[in-house]
């Protein structure tokens, strides 16, 4: 019994050939389940071309950005002539200290919460066997 040797396509665009998939008593059936899609050609094609509105888009927000960072360095700017003390410096960091502090402490809260389901629908529990229907309604 000689084996043809047929050239599969694959999702990742090698050949794979029968003879080495023979080892493996594939039917030719079960081989039809690899197909010829490309997620990354696909993704290539649609990531090339930018609609207008995401052209605007994305035009609005690099233009707030730049504001922003005007407007951050000439506030820097305009109030260098200014001098901290130490103590000024002390509550800097204290206040960023609890800004993050308080910031990954929810972070966890958030986490820890949805993982233990307290972030989950509440569901109707059923009533056991044991328990009556009625509870002392005459």
């Amino acid at each position: 019994m000689e084996l043809e040797r047929q050239k599969l396509p694959t999702a990742i665009g090698a050949e794979l050939s029968a003879t080495a998939l023979s080892g493996l008593n594939f039917q030719s059936s079960s081989i039809a389940l690899m197909s010829t899609y490309d997620p990354v050609r696909k993704c290539r094609k649609a990531s090339s071309v930018m609609s207008r509105g995401a052209i605007a888009i994305t035009t609005v927000l690099l233009a707030i950005l730049a504001a922003t960072i005007w407007w951050a360095w000439q506030g820097w700017v305009a109030h260098s002539d200014v001098q901290m003390s130490i103590h000024g410096y002390i509550a800097m960091g204290l206040g960023i200290f609890f800004s993050l502090l308080i910031g990954f402490g929810l972070m966890a809260l958030t986490f820890y919460s949805s993982r233990r389901g307290y972030d989950d629908l509440p569901q109707a529990k059923e009533p056991s066997s044991k328990e009556p229907a009625s509870h002392n309604i005459p």
